[in-house]
């Protein structure tokens, strides 16, 4: 009967720490998915800031280009702004001249 006894003691320890060793991982689970849930936030986080600075520059920079634009309008003529490749002052000696 000793013999018995000893193994259900013996089988019951186990259990216990088995039991103990089960829970302990639970818990270090959970706190790897609390933790992976943590990075997640923060990169949706970051996508979200990043996201939001490039919109602010895209929207300055067509307003650059629209000030640029109201500035220095088209011409409607279909000639090139650098005249050929002249200079300022011979192009308008040009256009005095009627040419």
């Amino acid at each position: 009967m000793e013999m018995q006894q000893m193994i259900q003691w013996m089988l019951a320890k186990m259990n216990a720490s088995q039991k103990q060793m089960k829970a302990k991982m639970d818990t270090s689970t959970k706190a790897i998915l609390a933790t992976h849930e943590i990075m997640n936030e923060i990169k949706e986080a970051m996508r979200a800031e990043t996201k939001a600075y490039e919109e602010k520059r895209m929207a300055e920079m067509r307003t650059g280009q629209e000030a640029v634009a109201a500035r220095w309008p088209k011409r409607e003529t279909g000639v090139p702004r650098n005249n050929g490749g002249m200079s300022g002052v011979q192009a308008a000696s040009l256009r005095q001249n009627g040419i």
